[in-house]
């Protein structure tokens, strides 16, 4: 774009996981907003509340004109991706394909990341209680599978436990 300013070199970011580290490339900032650029060019675009909503608080944006393989998932993926990750979660923790245990682990699993996330939109910003959702989840559910089998209930609840630590960073954006 003809109203972008560029500018080479090493940068040093103060935010992020390893601040006042130089990173080498180049920078394009304009000093105009997204919706003034587009003006200019005689096209508005939709969205506008939303795109500069996303610009000026996330720093990252997507356009929604790109091609699907360029935008965030939408939610209804979750129904195959958080099945899809227990299972092979469970599979790495060394869990036979044939053993009969294996859908109960996905299923505890399933249930935990669902009370989790449910927690996350009833309790936005508080990520102690929404851990606590998924944690009381998974512990009922141990508790419930033990008394009926007779036995200990850890092999069926690990990759719930192990599910609640990635689930509990989504928190903070539900």
């Amino acid at each position: 774009m003809r109203n972008l300013t560029y500018a080479h070199g090493h940068f040093t970011m103060i935010n992020g996981s390893a601040p006042f580290v130089p990173i080498p490339g180049v920078l394009g900032y304009a000093s105009k907003t997204y919706e003034q650029l587009h003006a200019v060019q005689g096209k508005a675009p939709p969205f506008k509340a939303c795109r500069t909503l996303i610009m000026d608080r996330l720093g990252c944006f997507r356009d929604p004109d790109w091609p699907w393989y360029k935008l965030n998932f939408q939610w209804q993926t979750l129904f195959l991706l958080v099945p899809l990750y227990t299972l092979c979660s469970s599979l790495s923790n060394l869990q036979s394909w044939k053993s009969w245990r294996l859908p109960v682990m996905v299923i505890f699993a399933c249930f935990s990341f669902t009370a989790t996330r449910a927690a996350a939109l009833a309790f936005p910003n508080r990520a102690d209680i929404t851990s606590a959702a998924g944690a009381l989840t998974i512990g009922i559910l141990g508790n419930v599978y033990s008394r009926i089998r007779g036995g200990t209930a850890f092999t069926a609840m690990v990759t719930g436990v192990l599910f609640l630590v990635p689930v509990s960073s989504m928190n903070d954006n539900p």
